[in-house]
């Protein structure tokens, strides 16, 4: 794919659900498309995931495949 021409979302979030391991789920099906050039801001209490969403979209986390085969965190 020539990614000059994609005009598709910068980042793509489907249905993500994450646990550490050993550990309580921190994230229940969260999905999100953010466009290109968009400024986004991510909001919460402590504890509720911000960190762990921005670390899986930025892969420090590794995010496992839906149902479909297909990665959840698409970037």
């Amino acid at each position: 794919m020539d990614f000059k021409d994609y005009t598709g979302p910068a980042v793509e979030v489907r249905d993500l659900s994450y646990a550490y391991p050993g550990g309580e789920p921190v994230l229940h099906g969260v999905s999100l498309a953010v466009p290109r050039g968009a400024r986004v801001v991510v909001t919460g209490p402590n504890g509720a995931g911000k960190s762990t969403l921005l670390r899986l979209v930025g892969g420090q986390h590794s995010a496992a495949c839906g149902p479909d085969g297909r990665p959840r965190v698409l970037v």
